[in-house]
């Protein structure tokens, strides 16, 4: 998944939208994937966050953010590691998990 994708619409997903002032958002929305279960946290500045996931069967997933304050958004971008042609949609549901959690405590 990714939101910079527009070549192949099976993989673009949207950008997480900005309400507010921007690196608090991010910030707020970094917080949101620390707490998330099997989570690790490989790099965060005030405007990247690198991450990786592993699912319940312990696959592992990598996570971007990056923040545009100049377009209002936090690009996504989130991928399996070792299943490079499909999940199952696993990043997909995830992204979204994490869309619905930032949104909610707005």
């Amino acid at each position: 998944m990714n939101s910079h994708d527009t070549v192949r619409p099976r993989c673009t997903i949207a950008p997480f939208t900005i309400a507010g002032d921007p690196w608090q958002e991010f910030g707020r929305l970094a917080e949101i994937v620390r707490r998330q279960p099997r989570t690790k946290i490989d790099t965060v500045t005030q405007d990247y966050l690198s991450a990786r996931f592993r699912t319940r069967i312990a696959f592992p997933d990598r996570l971007e953010l990056v923040l545009s304050p100049d377009q209002g958004v936090i690009h996504v971008r989130s991928m399996s590691i070792l299943a490079p042609i499909w999940d199952f949609g696993a990043n997909r549901r995830r992204v979204e998990s994490l869309r619905v959690q930032f949104e909610g405590e707005r």
